[in-house]
Formats: C-alpha cells, structure tokens, sequence
C-alpha cells in the first residue's frame, strides 16, 4: 500500500502533535524568568483551551471560571491559539463567570479578546450588536460589535447612573481572526478602542468611577432587554471568541500591541474552518454501546473522523451524507442505500477503504465483475490484514463495540503516517478531532488477536 497516495478523506484523521508542541502560549515564561509586568492586575484570563466539557477556567489566581450554558451550548473549535469557543448565533448560548470581587473594576478596566466574525451568521442575525463581553443587569461594562461589518462600541455605567459609549471608527471585518481591546479610566475619562493592536477611536466619556453590580459576567453573549416571556434571554455572539482578558487597568498602547501580535508565532488557521464539538465524543461514546450499527450512523463516524475541511456540517442529514460521499467515489453504484439498515463488516470494510483509497483498483474491479458481495469479502480481508478492523464475517452486523476499536486502530495508523503527510492542508482539523478523543488511541492488538464481535 502507498501511503502517500492516499485522498484528502485519509489527511483528514492524522495527528499531528507538532501543531500544539510548536504552539507559543501568550503569557508563558520560563521558569527563572521575572514575572510578566503584562500580567499586572489581571483579574480574568479565559483561553478557551480545555477542548472539551463545560467549564471555560481563568488562568489567574482569581479561578474566575466560565460555565458554558444553554441548550446548545457553544461548540469547542480550533482557535487562533490552540483551541476556542463557537457561539455559533445560539440563542441562550453564553459563557457565564460568577460574579466576583475580581470583575469590579471601579477605577480602570481593559477588556481585550480575538473574535472572528462569521459573515453568513452575522448577516442572518436579528440583534443589533454581537457582544463580546457584558457585565448585564445594569450593565457594569460591555463591549460589542455593531452588526452589518461595523465599529465596536465599548459602554460604561458610571456610579451616577449615567451609560456612556465610545464608538470605533473602522469596520470589524468578518472571516478572520481580528484582536480587539477596549480600556477605561475612571479618573480622567478617556476611552479607548483599538484594532489589531492599534488605536481605533479615542474619547473623553467620563470621568467616572464604573459601576458595581452582582450580575455574572458573560463572555459572548448579552442579555436582550426586548426578550418576552418563554423565549431564550441572551443575545449571542455569531462567530468564535479566543484569548478573553479582563484587567482592572488601562493596558498602555504598546500592551495592546504585544497581545495583538503574541498569537503572531502560532499556526494562524482560517477561522471557522476546522470544528471538533463535544458532538464527536458524545457520538463515539453513545455508538460503542449500541449492539448494532446502522448506515446512518456509520455514514455519521465516517463524516466526524474522515471529513478533512469540514465540507458540511457533523449534523448533515443522511441525504447530503450520501451526495457528498458519491461525489468523493466512496460509495459504490448499487451500494443499497437505507439509513436504518444495519450495517455488515463487509460493507462497512469496502466503504472505509475506499475513503482511504486503500487497494482501490482491485475493489473497483471485483465490484464489476463479481459484485458488492464479493467486493465487501475482499474488502474486509484486506481491512482485517492491514489491521484497521477485527476479524468477522462479512455478513455480521457491525456492532458498536467493534466501530470503536476501528476509531482507535485508524486514528493510530494514521498518527504513525509517514512526514508526507504533514503537507495534507486539513491537518489541523484533525489534530483537534484526535486531541478531543481521551484517553488518546492506544495501540491495538495484532491482527488475529481479537475475538469476532457478536451480531
């Protein structure tokens, strides 16, 4: 088998550790190095990089921790700087910090974060401004985006009473990674807005000491004054929020500067390109106990683990499965297609190995002279001998059980590819789907090893 020939559907599954390992982190020193003066009076510091559950941890000494909330919480993706956190436009979706003396920044206060705006969600959105961070109720402080490709808007509600606004003068534009970063100081008034590190309106609305109130702080999303009764109460971000910092001072220009050009070092990934939702454990983890396995659930893995660039989305319906699959010649003509048909080991081994064009030619031939009978027996053989499946009988029905130890065996053999691989332009999606797999594959036993799994 030449393994540098294989289709972007195989690129899709490897691991490529060098993606993290060469990742720079923003804020991190050596260990006889001084403190970071950066640091100073940071009081909230979310970078989104668990990868997985529902808990987004602050880095300072404060543990201000986010709880990601709402029915369709927002989806782990891959981030600027390793992983981030896709609000995806969902209503009731947000990121809530309990409220804390930490928050209370009465005097001074700096907020600065990356965002990627989605364009298609932006222009479909109903809200006015898309809002990055929100200390709601009486809204303390906030920072949001006008819709349409507009400024930010940084608010204040001083001790007074009175709301107080800075507008930005350039766009936000959408479809790409952009740092924003608001400051406030109380004791001269001035405000801030900067873009990409640099200084995008300034204005004197103060002075004022920022008011206090109990209210959680929200990262990407905002409480809508206008919500009736039954409906979802908070107004979300449609796009993707990263590296999220709160500080009780004002950053000076060049603070700005340098959190605007540390994600510089790192893999700049297009954003919104590459997703690894909790939907990939939660499939995997609900298909290993299921005693058989229908196409459409096999369709579902092989789109979660093989699907390179994301080319539709992990919850595609079974018909755009199908089309996207015929258009990359992995189903076969004649292929019986029925969603809630149990899936046999010999139909499951022919269409895995013609995603990952393994013996390809032969299966093509067996397949016209002989048929999807004799092409799925071959097949199988060859997926047991290379060792991406166990030992079965072409006709049993796959089990969950055995699609799992599959997921382990083809993640590995995958990890362990040669560097041709590497130049596979979809790595990083995949490296995101392996890293969201814990414990990570182990190796399998040798071919032969196992004991056929029950139909």
């Amino acid at each position: 088998m030449n393994i540098g020939s294989r289709s972007p559907w195989a690129y899709g599954a490897i691991g490529v550790t060098l993606l993290l390992l060469g990742t720079t982190i923003a804020g991190t020193l050596p260990s006889n190095a001084q403190p970071d003066l950066l640091d100073r009076d940071l009081s909230g510091y979310w970078r989104f990089d668990e990868g997985r559950g529902r808990i987004a941890q602050d880095e300072t000494p404060f543990a201000n921790d986010g709880q990601l909330v709402g029915t369709d919480s927002p989806d782990w993706v891959l981030g600027l700087v390793e992983f981030a956190l896709d609000f995806y436009g969902r209503r009731g979706a947000s990121v809530q910090v309990p409220d804390a003396p930490s928050l209370d920044a009465q005097e001074a206060l700096t907020l600065a974060c990356w965002v990627c705006l989605r364009r298609q969600l932006a222009l479909e959105s109903e809200d006015d401004t898309f809002t990055l961070f929100a200390k709601p109720f009486d809204e303390a402080y906030q920072l949001s985006i006008a819709r349409e490709e507009g400024p930010l808007i940084g608010s204040i509600r001083l001790r007074d009473g009175r709301v107080v606004r800075i507008k930005g003068e350039r766009p936000v534009p959408y479809d790409r990674w952009v740092h924003v970063a608001f400051t406030y100081d109380a004791t001269t008034g001035e405000a801030r807005l900067y873009l990409d590190g640099e200084l995008d309106a300034v204005e004197r609305i103060g002075p004022g000491l920022i008011a206090v109130n109990e209210a959680p702080l929200l990262l990407g999303a905002a409480l809508d004054p206008t919500v009736r009764s039954g409906e979802e109460p908070f107004r979300v971000l449609p796009g993707i929020l990263d590296e999220a910092r709160l500080y009780r001072r004002v950053l000076h220009p060049e603070e700005i500067l340098r959190l605007a050009q540390e994600a510089a070092l790192s893999p700049q990934p297009v954003c919104g390109k590459c997703y690894a939702p909790p939907a990939v454990n939660v499939l995997l983890n609900r298909l290993i106990e299921e005693p058989l396995i229908t196409q459409e659930m096999f369709f579902r893995w092989m789109l979660l683990l093989l699907n390179p660039s994301e080319t539709i989305p992990m919850n595609a319906p079974f018909e755009e499965m199908v089309q996207l699959f015929r258009a990359m010649g992995i189903l076969p003509e004649g292929f019986p297609l029925d969603p809630q048909a149990p899936i046999t080991f010999g139909e499951a081994a022919l269409l895995l190995l013609r995603a990952l064009e393994i013996e390809t030619p032969l299966l093509d031939q067996l397949l016209l002279s002989a048929g999807l009978q004799a092409a799925g027996e071959a097949a199988l053989e060859i997926a047991v001998r290379e060792g991406l499946m166990p030992p079965a009988d072409p006709d049993d029905i796959l089990t969950g059980a055995a699609l799992s130890l599959m997921s382990d065996r083809l993640l590995l053999r995958l990890e362990t590819a040669p560097p041709s691989y590497y130049s596979a332009k979809d790595v990083e999606c995949a490296q995101v789907k392996r890293l969201l797999r814990a414990p990570g594959p182990q190796p399998p036993p040798p071919p032969g090893g196992d004991e056929p799994p029950s139909s």
